[in-house]
């Protein structure tokens, strides 16, 4: 209960403790007093009955002794104790009376029988005082009137009994100055409390304040510490008690919150500055990226166009070829007809010969600059999976870099958590950028793929081309064959008339020589348009790359 109390309230808790406990202490002494005042009165009327016991005595052994007749000697001794007076002025005296409560000796009422006698409240005291003395004696409290025409007063009485003659002595006193006396040991002890009361009063009115008012104050100043205000004094550090003690503890913790709040502010100008660097480092790293990655780009777009132009050119090479072959079989049926009329016009076949090595003489040119385009083409295949390869392998290197970037955005989350409210702009950041590491993730695999689709476009091409070459290569045998047949056919002219069959086979291994080159040209026209087709899909996913490194270096410089 006491816990819940204010230190004040505590105090005046304290302050009325100590006066209920003065105040018992004060009853108890005034008690004590009341108990050793009345005490005091009962013991010398005892004492006084006791010399009148002494007194009845002695004349009742003189009477045993035969000194004096029994009868004198009552009397002397009944006179002699009604003779015997106390107190102030003389005025309290003793009695005699017997056990039929008639006064033997009185002042006023001797030979009055006071049996039924009242007091003021209706009392019977001669009975009481017979009923003592029949047990051997004691005290008797009743109210008489001590002043005519006043008001009846405590008294008390001892009686005491003298069994030898019968006799009941007695003497009573008023006990107002007992009272009188017990009032006046209220009044100074009261006064003497009251003062003290007031006196500590005043002291715990001024060891409260002392203590109240400084632990107000340092709680005042405790508020606004926890608001953020460390500007004001700390109060009561002069103090050499407790509460000294209590704001010089307060003044270290001010202290150290000044320097917490420095090492915070210090702390979020490193962060912000980190944070500065890193963006700085990304961009500076986009930038890098994009040069390389733009240059590497570029030669493979380059090489795509020229790859694209060679096809182009081979492809319309290989047309030309096609024309010329179907020429040749065309001028090889004529020259078989003329073989069947060779009879007749010998000159028109050597005329046709002659015609025919020509053709054969540009095919076989036309087959060598196809055969040179496409090593060409080969060459640039080599030369574009290069590229592939390097691209390949500046997407791993963004690869590593998103792997890093990850870790620290990881690591960076994990030091914002321990950094706690403070870390919370930084763990957004951190977020940000992890999730920008997924997207470059994402991004490079994707490109991996597009460069993977690229290098197997490039190995079919390539394939592709070299199977040209060997077509037009076989091409060159089969017109170094036609060549050497035609000048077999011309060498033979004089013998044509001798050989018009064997010159008929011969045409007619022509034709199907020429048969087989067109298949040939056909299929290196198929070869070619595939090649064409290639180049164009390496420039579209060229294009595609670059805008998918184009979007991720955009994603990094605005992190």
């Amino acid at each position: 209960m006491l816990n819940s109390l204010r230190i004040g309230p505590r105090l005046m808790v304290m302050l009325c403790a100590i006066l209920v406990l003065s105040s018992v202490v004060f009853g108890i002494a005034l008690y004590n007093i009341y108990s050793n005042l009345m005490q005091d009165r009962q013991e010398k009327t005892q004492s006084i009955v006791e010399t009148a016991q002494s007194i009845a005595l002695e004349y009742y052994n003189r009477a045993q002794a035969k000194q004096l007749p029994e009868e004198e000697a009552k009397s002397q001794a009944l006179k002699l104790i009604g003779l015997l007076r106390y107190g102030a002025d003389n005025k309290d005296y003793l009695w005699v009376n017997n056990m039929q409560g008639v006064f033997l000796a009185h002042p006023k009422k001797g030979g009055v029988n006071a049996f039924s006698s009242k007091d003021a409240n209706g009392f019977l005291f001669m009975q009481a005082f017979v009923e003592k003395a029949a047990k051997g004696g004691g005290f008797v409290t009743y109210y008489w009137v001590r002043d005519e025409g006043k008001s009846a007063i405590e008294k008390i009485s001892y009686v005491s009994p003298f069994k030898a003659w019968g006799w009941v002595i007695g003497t009573g006193i008023y006990v107002d100055d007992v009272w009188n006396v017990f009032l006046r040991n209220l009044l100074y002890l009261g006064g003497m409390s009251l003062g003290i009361f007031v006196l500590g009063s005043i002291v715990a009115v001024f060891v409260t304040k002392s203590i109240v008012v400084p632990i107000q104050a340092v709680t005042m100043t405790m508020g606004y510490m926890t608001q953020g205000d460390l500007t004001g004094a700390i109060p009561a550090t002069e103090r050499l008690d407790e509460i000294g003690q209590m704001a010089q503890a307060l003044q270290v913790f001010k202290e150290s919150m000044i320097r917490v709040n420095s090492l915070e502010e210090e702390s979020r100008h490193l962060q912000k500055r980190t944070e500065m660097e890193k963006k700085e480092a990304l961009h500076q790293l986009a930038e890098e990226f994009e040069k390389s990655v733009d240059c590497i780009v570029g030669a493979v777009a380059s090489d795509a166009v020229k790859m694209q132009e060679t096809s182009e050119r081979l492809f319309q090479s290989v047309e030309t070829t096609g024309k010329q072959v179907n020429a040749v079989t065309h001028n090889a049926q004529n020259a078989n007809k003329n073989v069947q009329a060779v009879s007749g016009s010998a000159e028109e076949l050597a005329l046709a010969i002659e015609e025919i090595s020509s053709r054969i003489a540009s095919i076989s040119i036309e087959a060598d600059e196809a055969n040179t385009q496409v090593s060409r083409t080969c060459d640039n295949m080599v030369v574009l999976s290069k590229n592939a390869d390097r691209i390949y392998s500046v997407v791993e290197l963004v690869q590593q870099i998103a792997a890093q970037t990850n870790l620290l955005a990881l690591n960076a989350t994990i030091e914002a958590a321990r950094a706690g409210e403070a870390g919370k702009g930084f763990a957004v950041v951190a977020s940000e950028v992890k999730e920008l590491a997924h997207q470059t993730a994402q991004a490079t695999e994707e490109i991996s793929s597009q460069i993977a689709e690229i290098q197997k476009s490039t190995t079919s091409a390539k394939s592709d081309m070299e199977t040209i070459t060997g077509r037009v290569s076989q091409i060159n045998v089969l017109m170094a064959s036609v060549a050497a047949s035609v000048e077999e056919q011309r060498a033979a002219t004089q013998e044509i008339a001798r050989g018009v069959e064997e010159a008929s086979r011969g045409t007619n291994a022509v034709s199907a020589n020429t048969e087989g080159i067109l298949k040939e040209s056909q299929e290196a026209d198929r070869m070619a348009k595939d090649s064409l087709k290639a180049a164009g899909t390496l420039r579209e996913q060229t294009g595609v790359l670059k805008s998918v490194v184009n979007a991720f270096v955009q994603r990094v410089r605005s992190a």
